[in-house]
């Protein structure tokens, strides 16, 4: 809201004040990001893990074996944005709402897109596959499980 105020001035007046601008778009993208892995958590709480949030931009299940449908459910759950922002967007004239919105959904796709490539990457894997995460939370190992065989 504070990024609205402040385009809406400059448009307003033609002198935007850009020290509030970078300030405001700081806002924005914090909010932004915070809304994104707060969809995240919510989803996987709903699914019944206790998830751990890591600033600014990690969901993490510890020591927990997360189901593939489970986590495809998980990395859609900030979808519901976009299913939400571009009816809004659609609907007419919202006048100053209108670039909130625009601004939200351009926001909302930098992190969205990382998601949809982790579950195109989730649907390719064999199925029981496992991976096991590093503890820097970044690095990862994939691999095949024998169906008989039980997970560590």
């Amino acid at each position: 809201m504070f990024l609205l105020l402040t385009l809406e001035y400059g448009l307003q007046f033609g002198h935007p004040d850009y020290r509030l601008l970078i300030v405001g778009i700081g806002i924005g993208l914090a909010g932004t990001l915070f809304l994104h892995e707060s969809l995240h958590f919510i989803a996987d709480r709903a699914l019944g893990y206790n998830p751990v949030y890591i600033w600014p931009s990690s969901i993490y299940i510890p020591d927990e074996d997360v189901e593939t449908w489970e986590s495809i459910l998980g990395l859609l759950a900030p979808q519901l944005l976009t299913i939400i922002y571009l009816p809004l967007l659609l609907t007419g004239d919202l006048g100053d709402m209108e670039h909130l919105l625009v601004w939200g959904l351009l926001m909302h796709s930098l992190g969205s897109y990382s998601d949809l490539l982790w579950i195109f990457r989730l649907l390719l894997w064999p199925d029981d596959t496992m991976v096991t995460v590093g503890e820097d939370l970044e690095n990862y190992v994939a691999f095949p499980t024998d169906e008989g065989e039980s997970s560590p």
